[in-house]
């Protein structure tokens, strides 16, 4: 039975598509333009990549910890090293991430370089949209 945060992920990956699809019908229609077709897509992506860096996210139940303390905060104070939030993405950090703080990093350490490859892509096409600048358009062409 999948866990209440993949039941989550995929719900929104279904709402996503409904949304798609409905954006399809009504440029069928003529009743929008391509060009606001494509701004629903991007916030439809950023919205699909935001779910998944969710899913990626810490629940008790789903890992184990490498460290115990008596304080909650002084892990919190590791983990956060001084950020709001931590950061999954991109890959490279959720993989080093995962040896260092949990004891059985599977979900990590078992991707394939195709599912590892797409992740990459993925971060580049979000940071393209979600920053628009030079950098980030120079390494999303890169990418294709």
């Amino acid at each position: 039975m999948p866990g209440t945060l993949l039941i989550k992920f995929i719900r929104s990956l279904q709402s996503i598509d409904y949304t798609r699809k409905q954006m399809e019908k009504l440029c069928l229609d003529y009743v929008i333009v391509a060009r606001d077709r494509h701004s629903v897509y991007e916030a439809l992506f950023l919205r699909a990549v935001t779910s998944f860096e969710v899913f990626l996210g810490y629940e008790p139940r789903r890992v184990s910890v490498r460290m115990k303390s008596a304080s909650t905060q002084a892990p919190m104070d590791i983990l956060l090293q001084g950020e709001r939030y931590m950061t999954w993405l991109p890959f490279s950090q959720t993989a080093k991430r995962a040896l260092i703080y949990l004891k059985d990093c599977k979900s990590f350490s078992e991707l394939t370089g195709g599912d590892k490859s797409m992740i990459r892509i993925v971060t580049k096409i979000r940071n393209s949209i979600a920053h628009r600048n030079p950098h980030a358009t120079n390494e999303f062409k890169w990418t294709l």
